[in-house]
């Protein structure tokens, strides 16, 4: 007897995307004038909005190609900047691609994400810019929309006494001696080279009552004697790093000052030198 043996197979597909034609309207907008910051990190708004009819089709959300693998890279001159999208609230819920993200469209007209880039305010000075390419997932006839994302970086530099911001710090020597010196720890926060400018009022100690009294004084930046009105260049400390230089102000010759007391004002400045 022969036998016949017949196998059926069944294919079973389960909830096959098939991207269809859609006739919606939508567009783009990367708000680079609404830019905000928390701390150094810079916030760029953007809006997506959405026809009704592109709704109806219902899409299966955004699609934003970036430069690097789960981020965005913004380019300047010398230097980059990388980020990501967030969504409304700032969190990363969106879905990451080996190319870029996708995020869902809200049920309302409009859909607002974040272009997040940390570390902004410390980095190189210069504008920053990349192209952002945004696209319609799970629907056909949708033309993707590229828009522009940029971000200036100003020079900056911050200086503090002693660790302190204030603008005024007082140095009191007591009792004066020839050869005595105090110590002042000078921070700096930057991101590019800072030029330091030292002045006085009078360049020496300054008899309260007796016009023609003086003391000599000296400084010392790192134990390098300054020149008063001599700018002093100190390297570029970026990135939220901070650095130290000690000052040293050392007195002169006492043995022909009269008794009293003595003062001046130094005044120092610091500038960015991109």
């Amino acid at each position: 007897m022969i036998r016949f043996v017949a196998l059926v197979v069944t294919l079973l597909v389960s909830n096959l995307a098939i991207a269809e034609t859609c006739n919606g309207r939508w567009n783009v907008k990367v708000e680079n004038s609404s830019i905000s910051f928390v701390g150094e990190k810079a916030r760029i708004p953007i809006f997506i909005q959405a026809s009704k009819t592109l709704r109806e089709c219902n899409p299966q959300g955004v699609y934003i190609r970036s430069t690097v693998h789960q981020g965005v890279q913004l380019q300047s001159n010398n230097a980059l900047l990388k980020g990501w999208i967030s969504d409304a609230s700032g969190s990363n819920t969106g879905f990451i691609t080996n190319k870029g993200v996708i995020y869902p469209l809200s049920l309302g007209e409009q859909t607002k994400l974040w272009l997040e880039v940390p570390n902004t305010l410390s980095s190189n000075p210069g504008t920053y810019t990349s192209q952002l390419n945004f696209s319609i997932v799970g629907v056909d006839g949708i033309k993707a929309i590229s828009e522009r994302a940029q971000i200036r970086v100003a020079p900056f530099v911050e200086l503090k006494v002693n660790g302190k911001g204030t603008k005024r710090t007082i140095v009191n020597f007591g009792t004066l001696k020839t050869n005595q010196v105090k110590t002042l720890n000078l921070y700096f926060r930057a991101n590019t080279n800072v030029g330091l400018l030292f002045d006085a009022d009078n360049k020496k100690l300054k008899h309260k009552k007796l016009q023609n009294s003086y003391v000599p004084y000296s400084l010392y930046l790192n134990n390098k004697k300054v020149e008063f009105n001599n700018a002093v260049i100190l390297p570029r400390v970026g990135y939220g790093k901070s650095t130290s230089k000690q000052l040293k102000v050392r007195i002169g010759d006492t043995s022909q000052a009269r008794a009293g007391s003595y003062s001046d004002t130094i005044t120092i400045t610091a500038t960015a030198r991109p």
